[in-house]
C-alpha cells in the first residue's frame, strides 16, 4: 500500500519537474510538500522500517543472489538520501535562476527514476521470500512495520497531502 502511495507522489513530482523545465513558475509550496513527503515518509520512515525489518528477514531466508540484490537496495537508499539532501536546496520559496531550474529538474528526475526502479526491485525480490514466513513471524514483522519511529505523519495522513497535490497537478 505504501509503494502505491509513493508512486502517486512520484507522478506528481514528475509533473512538477516537467512544468518547471518547460518554463512554468516554480511551485515552491508544492515542492516543499513533495520534499516533505519524500524526506519524512519515504526516507525517515518507510526505508528505515524496511532496513530494520524486511531486509534482515529476507537475508535470513533467501539465497546469495537475493542477498546481493538486498545489498543493492541498501545502496539505493543511500543514493536517494544523497539526492534528497541536494533537493533540499530547493525548499525555500522564490524564483529560480536558469541554472537552478536545470539542477532542480535533473535532481528531481534522478530521484524519481531511482525510487521507481527501487520499488520495482523490492516488489520483485523482497515480496516472494517474505511470503514464506510463518504466521507468528509475519505478525511480528507487521507489528514492527507499523511502528512509526517518531515520524509525525503515517501513510493515511500523507495520503490526503498526496491527493491534494494530485488534484492540482494531475487533475
Amino acid at each position: 500500500a505504501e509503494h502505491a502511495l509513493h508512486r502517486r507522489l512520484l507522478a506528481v513530482f514528475e509533473r512538477i519537474a516537467r512544468a518547471v523545465e518547460q518554463g512554468g513558475e516554480f511551485p515552491s509550496a508544492d515542492v516543499a510538500a513533495v520534499l516533505g513527503y519524500l524526506r519524512e515518509f519515504v526516507e525517515l520512515s518507510h526505508q528505515r522500517r524496511e532496513q530494520n525489518t524486511i531486509y534482515p528477514l529476507v537475508m535470513e531466508l533467501a539465497d546469495d543472489q537475493v542477498a546481493e540484490k538486498v545489498g543493492k537496495m541498501l545502496a539505493d537508499h543511500e543514493e536517494t538520501t544523497e539526492l534528497m539532501q541536494s533537493l533540499w536546496l530547493f525548499w525555500e520559496p522564490g524564483a529560480l535562476r536558469p541554472d537552478e531550474i536545470a539542477m532542480f529538474v535533473q535532481l528531481a528526475n534522478a530521484y524519481i527514476a531511482r525510487l521507481r526502479r527501487h520499488l520495482a526491485l523490492e516488489e520483485l525480490v523482497l515480496f516472494p521470500p517474505a511470503q514464506n514466513v510463518d504466521d507468528k513471524r509475519r505478525a511480528e514483522m507487521l507489528e514492527k512495520l507499523e511502528h512509526r519511529d517518531g515520524v509525525q505523519r503515517d501513510a493515511s495522513a500523507w495520503s490526503a497531502v498526496v491527493a491534494e497535490l494530485e488534484e492540482r497537478w494531475i487533475g
